[in-house]
């Protein structure tokens, strides 16, 4: 889905993030997709730590593809210089197609 859906569209807020790197580079790159089975929130990153590692919930999994892939967009703006305190993570799923009004978008989350 990642790929097939998602890499084409533009995503031009994506490689505005201090990181600079486009979503296509960071999805053909060495990323580690972890998964955390205790976890309850979506995901998360410690980018500092770990620069190539996302790890993913069993909750988002239970969530759906798209809530999958949203949190997966969002984590990698993490490891592209989003911070953890506002908007930019999330708003990079608006800006590669990732909004409707049952999700995965969701402007409330910040960090």
């Amino acid at each position: 889905m990642l790929v097939g859906r998602i890499v084409g569209y533009p995503c031009t807020s994506f490689n505005r993030l201090p990181g600079g790197r486009t979503l296509q580079s960071m999805a053909v790159s060495s990323i580690w997709i972890n998964y955390d089975a205790s976890g309850g929130s979506w995901g998360w990153t410690m980018p500092s730590a770990f620069p190539d590692d996302i790890v993913i919930t069993g909750y988002t999994c239970r969530m759906g593809r798209w809530s999958l892939l949203g949190t997966f967009v969002h984590e990698l703006a993490h490891l592209n210089g989003a911070d953890g305190f506002s908007h930019a993570a999330e708003e990079t799923l608006r800006g590669c197609g990732l909004q409707s009004p049952r999700g995965p978008y969701d402007p409330s989350i910040r960090g």
